[in-house]
């Protein structure tokens, strides 16, 4: 399916999104966000004020990030238009000529330039078995890719998006929060909630599906397996079990999250 087909739902800062979420109006299908049996981190009010009013302030979350290096060679090239002092050209250098100089050709070339803007896209969602120890590997790894690449001197923007589709009602819907804008500076703190910690999914996301024009989706949630990602030049999708047995340990999530990125990078 493609991303034109889901609706989408945009909210600049994590903030916005948790006053969106409590200012919804009443349930039209579906109360898993306040289901007390799946794995989550805060209740329904908690995870709300935690957005709303803390901006997704949850240091726990950042604590013991692992540092990692990414190879700034490997970055994707973008060829741009260079002009070039040569002894054969498109257009004469009449100064040069004039001045005796032996390049007195100016030649258009494409010069390779590394790409430092990377726009980065996490799926929060995950299959419902998907424990907190899980999402919290795998978002301390994915933090610790970020703060490399700034480290590297990349513009990084973060979006924690839910993006899911839902077999039984053909509905589509993308839920996508600005982590961290380019310019910003960033902060594993904030960035927390929503990479690492359940309750942005369980909680914030499904009581804003419930309460949203695509609430036919809530009797199931659908799942985000096959989440078109194109609008991201990295990307880390949905946690089923193939991607679940890869993030165990902070070891092996590291190790995932890692390949991940380089393969973007080189791309």
């Amino acid at each position: 399916m493609k991303l034109t087909q889901y609706t989408r739902y945009t909210f600049e800062s994590i903030s916005e999104f948790g006053h969106a979420v409590e200012t919804a109006p009443d349930r039209i299908n579906g109360d898993a966000s306040t289901n007390s049996s799946v794995d989550n981190v805060f209740s329904l009010d908690d995870a709300i004020d935690i957005a709303a009013n803390q901006g997704g302030y949850w240091p726990e979350g950042a604590e013991g990030i692992a540092s990692v290096a990414i190879d700034a060679t490997t970055a994707t090239t973008a060829l741009k238009r260079a002009l070039k002092l040569d002894v054969v050209g498109a257009i004469p250098n009449i100064p040069a000529y004039l001045a005796g100089h032996p390049l007195t050709m100016i030649s258009v070339t494409q010069d390779p330039r590394p790409k430092k803007f990377l726009k980065l896209g996490v799926h929060i969602g995950g299959t419902a078995d998907t424990r907190q120890t899980t999402r919290l590997n795998r978002g301390k790894a994915i933090m610790a890719i970020v703060e490399a690449l700034e480290t590297e001197g990349y513009s990084v923007e973060v979006w924690g998006l839910w993006r899911n589709f839902d077999t039984w009602s053909n509905t589509a819907a993308s839920v996508e929060v600005c982590l961290k804008q380019a310019s910003a500076v960033w902060n594993a703190h904030t960035a927390a909630f929503a990479l690492a910690n359940t309750s942005f999914q369980r909680r914030l996301c499904w009581r804003f599906i419930e309460s949203s024009d695509s609430n036919a989706m809530a009797d199931s949630y659908g799942n985000g397996r096959k989440a078109p990602h194109d609008d991201f030049d990295l990307y880390f999708p949905y946690i089923d079990p193939t991607v679940e047995g890869k993030l165990k340990t902070p070891e092996r999530a590291l190790e995932y999250a890692v390949g991940i990125a380089k393969k973007a990078l080189t791309k």
